[in-house]
């Protein structure tokens, strides 16, 4: 099964068992979008929301340490829905720094 970005998208907020499910069915985890080259590790780890699926990807195996066309990683992502002033996504960021995401990427 071939899936776009937004089907992904659709199913990251809480639904961790329909992205298990999809994945079961065959979607790629490691898939990216065309425009941003964002892959559904990037998208879960942009918004706390999403740590159940962050979770469920982390351990189907999606790639921690993946980068995008601009070189950002899944921590990245994350760091970036911080305004400057408040860090946001804490569970997040502890996650996949847990999970190995290398510290200076």
């Amino acid at each position: 099964i071939r899936l776009k970005k937004n089907h992904f998208e659709d199913y990251f907020m809480n639904r961790p068992n329909m992205v298990r499910l999809l994945v079961g069915h065959g979607a790629d985890i490691e898939k990216r979008d065309r425009i941003h080259e964002s892959s559904p590790l990037d998208l879960a780890s942009e918004e706390s929301e999403r740590l159940p699926c962050l979770i469920t990807l982390l351990d189907l195996g999606a790639d921690v340490n993946s980068r995008d066309k601009h070189g950002k990683t899944p921590l990245l992502h994350a760091l970036a829905s911080s305004d400057g002033l408040t860090v946001h996504n804490t569970e997040n960021i502890r996650l996949l720094l847990e999970r190995g995401t290398a510290a200076d990427s």
